[in-house]
């Protein structure tokens, strides 16, 4: 085999390793990230489940900011899930 056929199986090794690890990249982030938005819909719950009645009214509103911002960052963290 000469040098520039031995170059090129090289590359194309290296392209498919490259690629390889591209691909466990994007499942490792994906992961991350469901875990990440499982989180965030746990601390909805959490907060949804919470009994106002014995909450000061300062408490309810900021567990309604909470319960806003986790919803939130729920819904923004699947759709990065999505894109990965």
């Amino acid at each position: 085999m000469t040098f520039s056929a031995k170059l090129m199986v090289t590359l194309e090794e290296k392209d498919a390793e490259i690629e390889r690890l591209g691909s466990e990249l994007s499942t490792s982030r994906r992961t991350a990230l469901q875990e990440a938005a499982r989180y965030h819909d746990e601390k909805v719950a959490e907060i949804w489940n919470a009994d106002p009645e014995q909450m000061t009214d300062a408490e309810k509103t900021a567990r309604g900011v909470a319960y806003s911002v986790h919803i939130m960052a729920a819904d923004a963290i699947r759709k990065l899930a999505e894109e990965a």
